[in-house]
């Protein structure tokens, strides 16, 4: 999940997304779904550190954040792009 921080927060489309995460109720499953949040900020950040702690709660696995300092070059989006294939492997050693 990608957020850019606005006002030390997710960008506040992102709260119906979280909060329709949470009323799906994943973390009853007993399963964690594994998942990897990445961001850009212009000073300070936040919004990885916030959306966490809420994916955690809704049932799932944070293996990774990442946030870059205003628009990312094209070697944080190689990164990033790394990240998520790291991710699927993950996921299909499930």
């Amino acid at each position: 999940m990608g957020s850019p921080t606005m006002m030390n927060s997710p960008y506040s489309s992102l709260g119906d997304i979280v909060f329709y995460l949470e009323a799906l109720r994943f973390n009853m499953t007993g399963l964690k779904r594994k998942t990897l949040l990445f961001g850009s900020k212009g000073w300070a950040g936040g919004s990885t550190r916030k959306l966490a702690p809420q994916l955690e709660t809704a049932g799932f696995e944070v293996t990774e954040t990442y946030e870059t300092t205003y628009i990312p070059n094209d070697e944080v989006l190689e990164e990033c792009f790394n990240l998520g294939v790291e991710l699927a492997k993950q996921i299909k050693e499930m």
